[in-house]
């Protein structure tokens, strides 16, 4: 507490003087300090920009996300050290001591039960999940050569059956809950961003970009007894702000019958003709020679049959609006002669920022 006996004080008074002069200098210095630190966050794998990655000031409440460019900006003393994060990967600390750009890598991490599944009903933590959910990647299956994506899945997901009939340009029968039927159908729901589906064989692999598949009552609520054979959702690609990307995706391949059942020929046949005449006590009753090898009629119907696939695709955008179009070609010949499936598709996708 300040008297006025102390205030008349010279001595006094000059000191406390010279106290509010440097608390003054502390605070000015306090405030030339603070600068603006602006950055980008990229995956290092593939340096694709990440949006809504989290920053913040190691210590502090001060905080940030990046946008869809994976830029972000967030005021702060020098010097200073940056927690940057994201869901699905490691977290980074950067010591930032001047004003130039932050330019960090994340890389993904394993941390596979804090990642966030989109759900029916929105999104959830995967270890909050207690319903059955099984999510497949596009990352996943780029590797794999086939013509449709349920192929792809074939052997990957559990809980799920999925049989390929080998008919060009069907589509394999997936088995979420059991042979049970709905509207005399055991084929499950495809939800393909937000429309409602039967069938998907007209949707090229290509533009997929993720798929969920429910399996139990819990997860399918909002579908009701449409849901009653299991509900896949897909979502597609889409494209993303910045300069156009072109992407090229296609495989030329060949199919083939395998363990197929060694069959007699038409000598070997007319002998256990023969063989089987003599068991029940008669005579021969055909002359293997004249039959000969016969014909071979596996070679006669089946066949190796060739399948390409091409798919190519231009995405970009900017800060309002994205675009993704995709052109895809598909020819695949059946494994029986006479049997050939063809399938062009062309995919247009735009998003738009009104406000």
């Amino acid at each position: 507490m300040i008297t006025n006996k102390m205030l008349k004080s010279p001595s006094l008074a000059r000191q406390l003087l010279l106290l509010l002069l440097l608390c003054f200098s502390v605070f000015s210095f306090a405030q030339h300090n603070q600068q603006t630190i602006k950055g980008v966050i990229t995956l290092s794998r593939s340096s694709d920009e990440l949006a809504g990655t989290s920053v913040n000031v190691k210590g502090k409440l001060t905080a940030t996300v990046t946008n869809s460019e994976g830029a972000f900006t967030l005021p702060a003393d020098l010097p200073v050290t940056l927690v940057i994060s994201r869901v699905g990967y490691g977290t980074l600390e950067v010591r930032v001591t001047n004003t130039e750009p932050v330019k960090a890598l994340l890389t993904e991490g394993n941390n596979n039960m804090n990642e966030v599944v989109v759900v029916s009903y929105g999104t959830r933590l995967a270890k909050d999940i207690t319903s059955a959910v099984s999510t497949f990647n596009a990352s996943q299956a780029k590797e794999i050569p086939a013509a449709e994506f349920g192929q792809k899945l074939q052997g990957r997901v559990a809980g799920v059956q999925i049989n390929n009939s080998g008919k060009p340009g069907e589509a394999p029968q997936i088995r979420i809950r059991g042979v049970g039927t709905a509207y005399g159908s055991a084929n499950p729901l495809y939800v393909v961003d937000g429309v409602w589906f039967d069938d998907i064989s007209f949707l090229n692999s290509g533009d997929i970009e993720s798929m969920n598949i429910l399996k139990d009552a819990s997860s399918q609520s909002i579908y009701g007894v449409r849901a009653a054979n299991g509900v896949v959702l897909i979502t597609t690609k889409k494209g993303k702000s910045g300069a156009p990307i072109i992407d090229y995706n296609g495989f030329v391949g060949y199919q083939k019958v395998t363990n197929q059942i060694k069959m007699a020929n038409a000598n070997e046949y007319a002998t256990m003709i023969n063989e089987l005449s003599r068991i029940n006590g008669k005579s021969d009753v055909l002359d293997p020679a004249q039959f000969g090898e016969g014909t071979d009629w596996y070679h006669q119907i089946l066949r190796n049959a060739f399948v390409t696939n091409h798919q190519l695709s231009i995405s970009g955008g900017g800060e309002k609006s994205t675009y993704n179009f995709s052109l895809g070609y598909l020819d695949q010949d059946g494994i029986v002669e006479k049997n050939n499936f063809k399938r062009y598709t062309a995919r247009l996708q735009n998003d738009f920022q009104v406000l």
